[in-house]
């Protein structure tokens, strides 16, 4: 049986809530035994996030809707929280390149065009493809280390680094940040995500089940 999804509402938080929220369960996709860690983790990211808008616009002296809890929240506690999301964000993404030529196998119902360094499509294949990114030098250290905690978000992982390599080739550069407070890019990452999901759904073969897969929802 699924996982409950978890929903994203606009109507009910501002656009850094649901961003950070995103960014929040990529970083920690199971919650510590409290089920304290991702809370602590989005607080963070919401003090990150109107931090780093003021400091995009500080002449922006507009009404902003801010919560208090965000603002106070000690600055060295967020500023290491952030990093650390950050950090886990970037595993996630680089799980995501492993994943991507399998979601690609399960959407044109045969094996892509690989890069002539990977023999064949797999995991060990994918994990040794990706060794200088993931900063090992052995594929098993790649497989423990990144693709199996990245294993229950790896849709959204793979719909963020789809979209990230979009707009590279436009001139843009996806960062944490936009991945905070950008409505559209929230939106774009979580509905994708759901497209992805139906394809694992329909794969039998690919390396992670549908019913493992934390699912995002926007409500």
């Amino acid at each position: 049986m699924g996982r409950e999804p978890i929903g994203i509402s606009f109507q009910n938080n501002e656009a850094y809530e649901c961003g950070a929220m995103l960014v929040a369960v990529l970083a920690y996709p199971v919650e510590d035994k409290d089920d304290t860690r991702r809370g602590n983790i989005l607080a963070s990211l919401c003090r990150h996030a109107l931090e780093y808008q003021y400091g995009s616009n500080p002449d922006d002296w507009s009404p902003k809707p801010v919560k208090l809890q965000y603002v106070f929240r000690d600055a060295k506690t967020a500023e290491r929280e952030t990093k650390l999301a950050g950090k886990r964000v970037g595993e996630r993404l680089i799980a995501a390149r492993m994943a991507i030529p399998f979601l690609q196998r399960s959407e044109l119902g045969q094996a892509p065009t690989l890069s002539k360094a990977i023999k064949r499509l797999s995991l060990n294949e994918m994990a040794a493809f990706v060794l200088d990114d993931a900063g090992q030098s052995d594929a098993g250290n790649v497989e423990g280390r990144h693709w199996a905690p990245s294993r229950p978000v790896i849709h959204l992982a793979a719909s963020a680094l789809s979209i990230g390599q979009t707009l590279n080739k436009a001139g843009a550069k996806l960062c944490l940040e936009h991945l905070l407070i950008c409505r559209e890019l929230i939106e774009l990452i979580v509905r994708r995500a759901q497209a992805y999901e139906e394809l694992i759904a329909r794969d039998q073969t690919f390396p992670v089940k549908a019913d493992d897969l934390i699912k995002v929802r926007i409500v």
